[in-house]
């Protein structure tokens, strides 16, 4: 009885706060990553499966199977394995919310506690290049910079994508795919992000929310 009471008690604290409190995903990194890709904060499939991206109509395993043989038909683990050695690490900008739901318009303005991006990014200073899975993840993550005075997005070269999410519906899948190859192939074999494939490419554009690729 103890149990169920304070298990409800917990309940009408959240919908007093305003959402559920949901935690993220370590980071997922090899000894030598090249590109970071960043989303916002897992939905409620990912962080029920414990696995990145594991909503069934999201593109982002679509995408790494085209490019790397990495999609949803190998195993969970090894398709870390296999971006990992490419040089792909994986992580969110949020660590902890309230959020009504699973998507991004939904997490609640106040109670963020964001991951310590700038401290990633300096201890595996062989990121040449983030990612952004979608304008939400950025202006999250713009958001934190700025109140840092600029940190880390000032010194670091970034792009927003397309959202690989399902509630992505302004792209079809192929052209989702087509934008994100154009851009990871391009870094990953040693070049810089192509400003005419991507029309966006920022360094130290702290103070300007960009949109997402028009291409």
């Amino acid at each position: 009885m103890k149990a169920i009471f304070s298990g409800e008690a917990r309940r009408l604290e959240e919908a007093a706060a305003g959402g559920s409190v949901v935690r993220g995903l370590p980071p997922v990194v090899g000894p030598a990553p090249r590109v970071l890709i960043v989303g916002s904060m897992p939905g409620r499939v990912s962080l029920r499966e414990r696995q990145y991206y594991a909503h069934p109509r999201n593109v982002f395993w679509d995408i790494m199977g085209e490019m790397f043989g990495a999609g949803r038909q190998v195993e969970y683990a090894r398709r870390l394995e296999m971006l990992k050695a490419r040089g792909v690490a994986l992580w969110d900008v949020v660590a902890e919310c309230r959020r009504d739901g699973s998507a991004d318009a939904a997490i609640r303005r106040g109670g963020i506690r964001f991951n310590d991006l700038d401290a990633f990014c300096r201890v595996n200073s062989s990121i040449r290049v983030v990612c952004f899975n979608g304008t939400t993840a950025f202006r999250l993550a713009e958001r934190e910079a700025t109140a840092r005075g600029g940190g880390w997005l000032a010194g670091i070269e970034w792009v927003v994508l397309p959202s690989t999410s399902p509630a992505n519906r302004r792209r079809g899948r192929r052209e989702r795919v087509r934008e994100w190859r154009v851009v990871l192939e391009a870094v990953l074999q040693g070049g810089r992000v192509p400003v005419e494939a991507t029309g966006e490419r920022r360094r130290g554009g702290v103070a300007r929310v960009i949109k997402e690729l028009e291409k």
